[in-house]
């Protein structure tokens, strides 16, 4: 995944990697090795589960996304 940046995933194939990933810690993974498996960097899951202890599953959900907000509604645009 490293090469396909996590960025380009919609929210909830984030949010289900996160999940997946804090559960098979859980079940004694390393995080190193899930990291690996995952394609991602040793220090992002870490930060996962550190979010994971500070607000649960809930904690994991992805933010929204940056920049300022269109004007126009969807009905507008068309």
């Amino acid at each position: 995944m490293r090469e396909n940046h996590a960025r380009r995933l919609d929210h909830r194939t984030l949010e289900a990697i996160r999940a997946t990933v804090v559960r098979q810690v859980q079940k004694d993974q390393s995080p190193e090795a899930i990291a690996q498996v995952f394609g991602q960097n040793r220090s992002t899951v870490y930060g996962w589960l550190a979010r994971y202890r500070r607000g649960g599953f809930g904690a994991l959900k992805a933010k929204s996304l940056f920049g300022r907000p269109p004007k126009l509604d969807g009905r507008a645009l068309k």
